[in-house]
């Protein structure tokens, strides 16, 4: 059966998921896991695709991207088996976390590692959609020079600040990871 056309509209993201063919394992192993990443970045550079999360499981890979990139590049991507899903997109054009956040749901995945810079961190923060903080603190101070784990939350008092409670803490060789949950 040949494929339906696909849908692309500007400034709203789009959840991008890769399935292999017949149900067949997507990647071999790590390694192919891995080569899978690192030819990621470049590719969506050189299409003009802003790239702002991933998955990759066995049976498939689910890509969260905005549609800048060109009619061309989302046919490749169609060739190659990849289904895009649309999800909204906010007032800056960056994705709406809690639209995103509700289509993988429904997708059946619930808990998900969120990995990203402090706007990241501070999207999903703002959106209320942070249960659990893991922090790791090093031995190495580095001030206003370094990145914040956390960016602008447009807070106005310190009261209307999330809240976690501490629920461990450990050394790991020689760092320290905190376990932080939502609570007052």
């Amino acid at each position: 059966m040949a494929r339906l056309p696909r849908l692309s509209v500007a400034r709203v993201a789009h959840l991008v998921l890769m399935r292999g063919h017949n149900g067949a394992a997507v990647f071999r192993d790590d390694e192919d896991r891995r080569s899978f990443l690192r030819a990621l970045q470049p590719a969506f550079e050189r299409e003009q695709v802003a790239l702002h999360a991933y998955a990759l499981q066995a049976e498939c890979v689910w890509l969260l991207c905005t549609p800048a990139a060109p009619a061309a590049a989302r046919a490749a991507l169609n060739d190659v088996g990849v289904e895009i899903v649309e999800v909204a997109a906010d007032a800056e054009g960056h994705v709406d976390v809690a639209a995103a956040a509700k289509e993988l749901g429904k997708r059946g995945l619930t808990r998900v590692l969120i990995e990203g810079g402090g706007q990241v961190a501070a999207a999903f923060l703002k959106a209320n959609l942070v249960d659990r903080l893991s922090i790791y603190h090093g031995g190495r101070a580095l001030g206003a020079d370094g990145r914040s784990a956390v960016g602008p939350l447009g807070l106005q008092k310190l009261d209307f600040a999330p809240r976690f409670s501490l629920v461990s803490s450990r050394v790991v060789g020689g760092d320290t990871v905190e376990t932080w949950r939502r609570g007052t």
